[in-house]
């Protein structure tokens, strides 16, 4: 019996040796490589409850990063139209202060100042994750651009 019998058996893939195996914090990392300015991910991993890398192994995860992120190209105005309305949208629900009722003139301009800066700081997690979760679906084979 070769080893893809074993793991694609009868019972499904729920039955193969490797099915116990978490690939969890390689998963973490990966994002963690994604998302993290990568001058910081180092001393993130830790925190993370990851090991951090060797040099050999930080430069190869920094590559197959860039990889992964520039493979979503082609995508990432789609994505940047996307996080902006999705902005909106979670501004408008937790936010839930009309500024056209605030009667102090200080006190909208405050207000306004904020939500900019919610709107801003929510864009940016937003793409960033966006992205990288449509990189990993990529990698992985599970999502297809539609010319591939």
């Amino acid at each position: 019996m070769s080893i893809e019998d074993e793991l694609f058996d009868e019972e499904g893939w729920d039955s193969a040796p490797a099915k116990d195996i978490d690939n969890t914090p390689v998963v973490m990392a990966k994002l963690v490589w994604d998302i993290v300015p990568h001058e910081y991910v180092q001393e993130m991993f830790p925190e993370m409850g990851l090991t951090p890398s060797s040099k050999e192994g930080v430069a190869m995860a920094h590559k197959e990063c860039h990889d992964r992120i520039n493979a979503t190209a082609p995508l990432f105005p789609s994505i940047s139209a996307y996080a902006a309305l999705l902005t909106e949208v979670f501004a408008t629900a937790l936010l839930r202060v009309n500024l056209d009722e605030v009667q102090d003139e200080e006190d909208r301009e405050t207000l306004a100042a904020a939500r900019a800066g919610f709107c801003n700081q929510n864009f940016v997690v937003i793409r960033a994750a966006t992205t990288s979760i449509i990189s990993h679906l990529m990698d992985t084979g599970l999502l297809k651009l539609g010319n591939e």
